[in-house]
């Protein structure tokens, strides 16, 4: 890697959730040093080749215009301005630094839940884009039917995707940062936008979501505290993980919002459910029928979040207020947790009737006595269980 230049790297995975609609993600920038740098790119049209290598199911012909059609589908949405150039074909394979943005398939089977992957090459001093490079994981089966094929990725759904990154218009946003030598790689978080990568007939959208509400259900009734702790873009999907989790610390530099209904769906890992619930109707209604993101402190006005610290207090914040909650007694934070989660699904009356039976059992775990004497004599408690 050069000098003065970073790589950034974006990838559409099998699954997640979230789009920020047709914004400019890139104008956020990327942390270089103590500074922050706006990615732009400074030349129009955006020139970039397609790579000559046909796979199974996709010849280089039919990737080209896939990816043609891909980027007619941004150039065509509302506000949006974007002019780009198809140069030719090249054997030069994505990801090499060659001055070149290049589009076109690899073999990365160990990228097992990879479908594709955006990186950018950029000049730390400007922020200007250099170059762009788009892979499409060969390890999968791939269509470019207009129907789409059952058992295979559609290809221009992807292309969709990932020419959104490339042109700082998409949807996913950039996530958590791990040093490499020469440089920062920045990886998506985990906001990326799934339904759509499956052509019809792969994916059966009920069992889709009923299997990302299973996940999060679990997540929901554990029976030990799970805290969230924020730092940047919780969207769709991650929304949904924060809303799930018990208790949920934002960093200053967090993002919140339910974005699916820019792609034509609804949020479908309980975010319809769960978020009225947390913030109330109308709160929860701007946010899933706007799409728009909040900020941390909108989202800890709202009762989204519990606190909002600043970033690099963030996991200092989480560790403590773990710390906190295992010195509770952990027959108490499993009833409580019980008593709120089954509770608030049941009418007052009887919600009130269990509230009693789980202090009952409180008791007769001896805590409750515990706790009391401890108070008492002014030390500190010793659990059922840590007596064990």
């Amino acid at each position: 890697m050069r000098r003065g230049w970073i790589t950034l790297c974006l990838a559409a995975a099998l699954a997640g959730a979230g789009t920020a609609g047709v914004e400019a993600y890139l104008k956020l920038g990327v942390r270089v040093g103590d500074r922050m740098v706006s990615l732009r790119w400074d030349r129009f049209p955006v020139r970039y080749f397609v790579t000559d290598r046909d796979v199974p199911g996709v010849s280089a012909a039919q990737l080209r215009g896939a990816v043609e059609r891909a980027f007619a589908t941004w150039a065509a949405a509302p506000s949006v301005t974007v002019s780009t150039e198809f140069v030719g074909f090249t054997s030069a394979e994505p990801f090499e630094e060659d001055d070149m943005s290049v589009l076109g398939f690899q073999d990365r089977p160990e990228l097992d839940r990879v479908l594709g992957s955006t990186t950018f090459l950029i000049d730390t001093t400007s922020g200007r884009i250099l170059e762009s490079d788009i892979f499409f994981n060969a390890a999968f089966p791939w269509s470019v039917a207009p129907g789409g094929e059952p058992g295979r990725h559609d290809l221009e759904a992807i292309a969709v995707h990932e020419i959104g990154h490339m042109l700082g218009l998409g949807h996913s946003a950039i996530g958590e940062t791990e040093l490499v030598a020469g440089g920062r790689r920045v990886i998506a978080s985990g906001a990326v936008m799934f339904p759509i990568a499956f052509s019809a007939g792969v994916t059966e959208g009920r069992a889709f979501s009923e299997l990302g509400q299973r996940v999060f259900g679990k997540l929901e009734k554990m029976p030990k505290p799970v805290i969230a702790a924020v730092n940047g873009y919780a969207l769709g999907g991650g929304s949904e993980i924060v809303q799930a989790c018990h208790l949920a610390l934002a960093a200053e530099t967090a993002k919140f919002g339910q974005p699916e209904i820019n792609l034509g769906f609804n949020p479908c890992w309980g975010g319809t459910q769960r978020l009225p619930r947390q913030v109330g109707r109308k709160h929860a209604m701007a946010l899933i029928l706007t799409g728009e993101m909040i900020d941390a402190q909108e989202a800890y006005r709202i009762g989204l979040v519990n606190t909002v610290v600043p970033l690099k207090d963030l996991m200092a914040e989480a560790e403590k207020l773990a710390r906190l909650l295992v010195s509770k007694s952990p027959t108490a934070l499993q009833l409580c947790l019980e008593a709120v989660n089954r509770g608030c699904e049941m009418a007052l009356d009887d919600g009130l009737e269990y509230e009693a039976t789980l202090f009952a059992m409180a008791v007769a775990s001896g805590d409750a006595q515990e706790g009391t004497r401890a108070f008492l004599e002014k030390r500190k408690a010793i659990w059922a269980r840590q007596r064990q």
